[in-house]
C-alpha cells in the first residue's frame, strides 16, 4: 500500500524573534491509487539522444517537427537536437545567456557562520 503523508503546522512551538516556528503532526493521507494499474501491453526504452548539457530545465518538440527536441539549458541557450535518423550535432538555436545573472555554485550550502549568523549564503 502506498502510504503518505500531509504536513500541517498546528501549534506554535517557539518564537524566534519576529518569526514563529510550528510543530508538525503527520496526518496519513489515503491511498491515492484506490485500485491496482493494470498491466498494458506497451513497451518503453530509453536512450540518450545527447549529452553536454550544464543542467537542461525543459524538452519539447515543435508542432510538425517529428525529428527534433528543443532543449533548454539553464545558461540560458535552446538547442535542437536530432532524435531519428543520423545522429548529429545539437543545433544552438538561441543564447540569451549574456542577458542573464551569472551561474553561482554553492547556493546550495549554508554559509560557515550559518549557525551563529542564521544567514543561508
Amino acid at each position: 500500500m502506498h502510504s503518505s503523508y500531509l504536513y500541517t503546522p498546528v501549534v506554535p512551538a517557539l518564537s524566534l524573534g519576529a518569526h514563529l516556528a510550528f510543530a508538525q503532526t503527520h496526518v496519513p493521507l489515503a491511498d491515492p491509487i484506490r485500485n491496482p494499474v493494470p498491466v498494458a501491453s506497451i513497451k518503453l526504452s530509453l536512450e540518450t539522444v545527447m549529452t553536454g548539457f550544464v543542467s537542461p530545465v525543459a524538452a519539447t518538440a515543435a508542432p510538425g517537427d517529428d525529428d527534433h527536441l528543443y532543449v533548454v539549458d539553464q545558461p540560458g541557450q535552446l538547442w535542437r537536437v536530432a532524435v531519428s535518423g543520423v545522429p548529429a550535432p545539437a543545433t544552438l538555436v538561441l543564447d540569451v545567456s549574456k542577458r542573464l545573472v551569472p551561474l553561482h555554485s554553492g547556493f546550495d550550502r549554508l554559509a560557515p557562520e550559518a549557525a551563529r549568523s542564521g544567514k543561508l549564503c
